[in-house]
């Protein structure tokens, strides 16, 4: 089932600059028909003067009202109960995501994210599957190196670790530093979404 892409779509986001990259985002992927709120508060007067909307985006955190507290108010009442409920957040901790997913979050994605990305959870949110394939995990024959060490799989997106993997890499090649009971590998990721996804 493809989704039509002239649906009205709230967003909430309390970030002037982020709210503009967001909406560049959605016009990327087609759906041109943005409503946007600064917060929690703004997002549910927008709601009482026109139920038309069928997707919304929110931060996690705004100030007046946050987005944990929006998903609840839309959730209790009868007329936007039903409406699909994206949460964004940029810290994508697994407690938030419980949180989010009792109060009847419909998806939840991590900041910062590509269109692709926004896409499949756009889908997700609607209850369409998505067709990509999940990575291969490494079990515990393969785990296990030719030289007898374990291999250490990790990924990273480049503004956190790519410096401290970076250097550990570069010392590991030129012999200056020898681990003795591993084997490290690393993979640069575009976000924490695509991380997130990866197997051990």
């Amino acid at each position: 089932m493809a989704i039509n892409k002239n649906i009205k779509i709230l967003l909430v986001e309390d970030a002037g600059v982020m709210r503009k990259m967001e909406i560049k985002t959605l016009n990327s992927l087609d759906f041109s028909n943005v409503k946007e709120a600064e917060n929690g508060k703004a997002a549910i007067e927008l709601l009482q003067n026109d139920l038309a909307v069928e997707l919304i985006i929110s931060d996690w955190n705004m100030p007046v009202m946050d987005g944990f507290e929006l998903l609840k108010r839309v959730r209790s009442n009868e007329k936007t109960k039903n409406i699909p409920f994206l949460m964004a957040t940029g810290s994508g901790e697994k407690k938030e995501v419980e949180k989010a997913s009792e109060a009847g979050v419909s998806s939840f994605i991590s900041k910062p994210f590509n269109k692709d990305e926004l896409f499949e959870k756009i889908n997700e949110a609607f209850g369409v599957k998505s067709e990509v394939q999940e990575p291969k995990p490494l079990t515990k024959e393969n785990r296990i190196t030719a030289s007898g060490k374990v291999k250490i799989k990790t990924v990273h997106i480049q503004i956190t670790d790519h410096l401290t993997l970076g250097i550990l890499k570069s010392l590991i090649k030129k012999n200056e530093v020898s681990p003795q009971h591993f084997e490290l590998e690393t993979e640069c990721m575009p976000s924490w979404n695509t991380a997130a996804k990866q197997e051990f």
